[in-house]
């Protein structure tokens, strides 16, 4: 296995989240009633100043990891009137979150302390209980204080180690090592800040770019975003091994087993109809295309012009481009987002970048590694690419196998029989122009004639994001995850005579 499209991890982490203390619910007796057995699984619980909020208090409830910190969202009732009276929160308060794993041998239960970053009370008639707003970031000590310090010359993968560490944070990446070795000064900046600087800067090589994050469990995340891109996808026989569980806990009852809930299965999402009852199961599904707000941002191609004192000429001119999957591994009708196939326009778009002067050197002459310009630019230009198209599904129930930067097969189906007859169609006239792959190799007899392969949207995607979403009125959890994918298939229509 090529662990380099694997995320694990390197240090664990040492911050320890506020407990939450209930009253007991038998669990000396060793008869846990059926309260005990879903707290925190098929509803989020929020403590806050000594009060626990749990089923029937809360009405909404969202965590997001879209961006570098987990936020999370909460529309809550306060109905024994805690905030009227001394409970309401001042300044350095925080709410925790906790949500139970359906199977704790093998998934951690998330479990994050939260800054409050707003908080607002509906207006309400006397009598009725009040409805609180709230919103927070995970809590993570001195993440945005400023400090002055400096680590001694090492590279990216050693600081950011270093820096997780001061931190109390966790470290999970898929990076052996950098080529970026450098003295990393953090000049009165914040953490977040600094951890920032290191990244955007960190270099690998030509054929690698990077992000960064922090997730549910206090990991740092460093992660090498192309190669878990170029990993290989394996025929549906060899999906990585995973537990699906139901859309709704069926271990509430006293001395149900732990896995009763957990089922040994392949890891994909799927809209077959056979999957359903399963957290594997999407709902809905919608593809995004934000193609030309990218191109106008980064262009196909950037000119970079660079001052460097101590090469000859002075003037360092070199080309950045996005990466792109090796031609030979592309299945036959697929292609990168480049611009309309009739069309050489996307050569001509262009963008042009003056970085200013380098101060790199053998001699002394500055302080940063040989590719500190060019890293910035490829890691930038990389991950906006990314964001050409993309595909956001909503999942059934709550699936933890999941994580960010994650490789995972969707197999997605026509089901109506507005869709089966041209899908079919097409799949027909491809053969006949000698286009021959399938987006995932589905075994025979996989097919049924009440559903088709989508072979447009079914693939192998790369998980950017994840929504974890809560509504009263479902009475379970559910998901958003936002999947990348850079390679799609073309228009039959475009391709034809050009095989």
């Amino acid at each position: 296995m090529d662990l380099s499209s694997k995320i694990l991890a390197l240090i664990e982490p040492s911050i320890e989240p506020a407990k939450i203390e209930t009253p007991s619910r038998n669990e000396e007796s060793g008869e846990e009633d059926k309260i005990t057995k879903t707290f925190g699984i098929d509803s989020p619980v929020i403590f806050m100043n000594g009060y626990v909020f749990e089923r029937g208090d809360v009405v909404n409830f969202d965590l997001n990891s879209s961006d570098i910190l987990p936020i999370a969202n909460a529309r809550i009732v306060d109905s024994k009137n805690v905030f009227t009276v001394d409970a309401f929160p001042r300044d350095g308060d925080v709410f925790t979150v906790f949500i139970n794993s359906k199977n704790q041998s093998t998934f951690k239960s998330i479990h994050l302390d939260f800054e409050i970053t707003n908080i607002s009370a509906e207006p309400k008639r006397a009598g009725d209980p009040k409805i609180i707003n709230l919103t927070g970031r995970v809590k993570i000590p001195k993440l945005f204080a400023e400090n002055c310090q400096h680590f001694e010359e090492n590279n990216s993968l050693e600081h950011i180690t270093n820096v997780a560490k001061e931190l109390g944070l966790g470290l999970a990446s898929n990076i052996e090592g950098t080529d970026d070795s450098q003295v990393r000064i953090q000049p009165y900046i914040s953490y977040i800040d600094f951890i920032k600087n290191i990244v955007t800067s960190s270099y690998i090589n030509d054929d690698s770019f990077q992000t960064h994050f922090i997730d549910y469990y206090y990991y740092l995340n460093f992660v090498n975003v192309n190669s878990i891109f170029n990993s290989e996808n394996p025929p549906l026989d060899s999906f990585e091994e995973s537990l699906a569980s139901m859309n709704v806990s069926l271990g509430e009852e006293s001395f149900a087993g732990d896995n009763i809930d957990s089922t040994s299965t392949r890891l994909f999402l799927t809209n077959k109809v056979d999957f359903k009852p399963t957290n594997q199961y999407i709902n809905k599904f919608e593809i995004i295309n934000t193609s030309q707000t990218v191109t106008e941002t980064f262009g196909h191609y950037r000119d970079v012009q660079v001052y460097d004192d101590n090469s000859d000429e002075k003037l360092d001119e070199f080309e950045v481009s996005s990466l792109t999957q090796d031609p030979s591994r592309l299945l036959d009708i697929q292609e990168p987002l480049r611009g309309n196939r009739e069309s050489e326009e996307y050569t001509s778009l262009r963008k042009h970048k003056y970085m200013g002067r380098q101060d790199v050197g053998e001699e002394g002459i500055g302080n940063s590694h040989p590719n500190y310009v060019f890293a910035q630019l490829n890691n930038s230009m990389n991950l906006g690419d990314t964001q050409r198209m993309k595909m956001v599904v909503t999942l059934e129930s709550f699936n933890p196998s999941l994580y960010r930067f994650q490789k995972i097969p969707v197999l997605l189906y026509h089901v109506s029989t507005e869709t089966i007859k041209p899908a079919l169609e097409l799949e027909k006239e491809k053969e006949k122009q000698g286009f021959t792959d399938s987006a995932i190799d589905v075994p025979k007899g996989e097919d049924n004639p009440d559903q088709a392969l989508d072979q447009f949207a079914s693939g192998y995607y790369v998980v950017e994001s994840i929504e974890l979403i809560y509504k009263k009125k479902l009475g379970k959890f559910y998901q958003r995850v936002t999947l990348l994918r850079r390679d799609w298939p073309a228009r039959l229509n475009a391709v034809k005579g050009n095989k």
